[in-house]
């Protein structure tokens, strides 16, 4: 008796896991693409912009980080005299050496955003018009939160071992969507 309340618990809490990933990334959706969708060309341009400065920067500390060890390890052991350049540029790179992987960090974010906000708001700035948008944005909200979603149950499959436990997931995140759907 005792395993069978278990596996219930376990079954309800599957369910409670979907529907809170579900609410939370619908809220997101929503706010994100209502957003990008009302400051189209801003929104779009900045996220671009942020996302060829990041990658720009993080292409320029992988390419001169390994010259700067070089000319280091140059610079000590063979001749001891030299001084290498202690320009803006040098100095420019030891400080954004530690940044790196937060450059690195802000460039997918900055990508995912993209792709996640800017292509459905597009999508919908053109085929819709600014006048009737509501429908195709809880429609490509509704979408986008169960791709995510499904894939999150595809990815932890640990998680929810039994194809009860998946199946109450799905539940959960159907529920959630709709709710949050119907309530904005």
């Amino acid at each position: 008796m005792e395993k069978n309340a278990s596996g219930r618990t376990h079954h309800l809490r599957a369910f409670v896991t979907g529907g809170a990933v579900s609410v939370v990334l619908s809220l997101l959706f929503y706010s994100g693409i209502l957003i990008t969708y009302h400051y189209i060309p801003l929104s779009l341009l900045l996220m671009a912009a942020l996302i060829i400065i990041c990658s720009l920067l993080f292409f320029i500390n992988i390419r001169y980080d390994h010259m700067l060890d070089l000319n280091e390890v140059f610079s000590k052991t063979i001749s001891f005299d030299m001084r290498t350049g202690t320009g803006f540029t040098r100095f420019f790179l030891r400080f954004l050496r530690p940044l790196n992987p937060y450059v690195g960090a802000l460039t997918a974010v900055m990508v995912l955003l993209l792709v996640l906000w800017g292509v459905p708001a597009l999508i919908i700035y053109l085929s819709a018009g600014p006048g009737s948008f509501g429908t195709l944005l809880k429609i490509s909200v509704f979408f986008i939160n169960m791709g995510i979603c499904i894939s999150y149950l595809f990815s932890d499959r640990d998680a929810f071992p039994c194809v009860v436990d998946r199946t109450m997931f799905i539940a959960g995140a159907l529920c959630g969507a709709a709710l949050i759907i119907n309530v904005i």
